[in-house]
């Protein structure tokens, strides 16, 4: 688990595991899966309006993508790991409020190691629903970066393709 001391800023991120069913092999290919085939403008707005159009983001998203190896299940790991029951409805049971003493104070060793098991769980499910599939992560937020990387975080570029979110608010 992790706890955040001192200063706290308002800094977001998500991220977003993303189960293609065909692998692009490009940016045009890509488009053509997250928009269809004509290029439209996009107003993203996160802390600024942008205007984009689809295939600048789809060049991006893209090149993002080639930085990374399809189906990585450590990374695909390392980020359920960071998921809450926010995120995903199999981490209900993993509230701190479930594993409070007698004192009232929070039992961090039960919470971590009920933790661990519902995310080997979730983990499990995750292989089975990629199967088949061409698996890609994406991190965007204003801690990541500026322009699209902070804009494509509250954005539906991945509404067309199947797609999970794991929020770091």
């Amino acid at each position: 688990m992790k706890i955040r001391m001192g200063f706290v800023s308002n800094s977001s991120s998500s991220c977003f595991i993303v189960a293609f069913d065909k692998n692009p092999k490009n940016h045009i290919e890509l488009h053509n899966m997250l928009y269809g085939e004509k290029v439209v403008q996009i107003e993203l707005d996160n802390y600024e309006h942008s205007l984009h159009n689809s295939m600048e983001i789809s060049a991006f998203v893209f090149a993002l993508m080639a930085d990374q190896t399809c189906n990585d299940v450590k990374v695909l790991k390392e980020k359920l790991e960071g998921a809450s029951d926010y995120d995903f409805k199999e981490l209900k049971s993993v509230n701190m409020n479930n594993f409070k003493t007698i004192e009232g104070k929070t039992d961090w060793h039960m919470y971590d190691k009920e933790h661990k098991k519902q995310i080997d769980k979730l983990y499990k499910s995750f292989k089975g629903k990629l199967k088949n599939k061409f698996m890609y992560v994406f991190d965007f937020g204003n801690e990541v970066g500026t322009g699209l990387h902070a804009n494509l975080e509250h954005s539906d570029v991945f509404d067309k393709v199947k797609y999970w979110k794991i929020n770091h608010h």
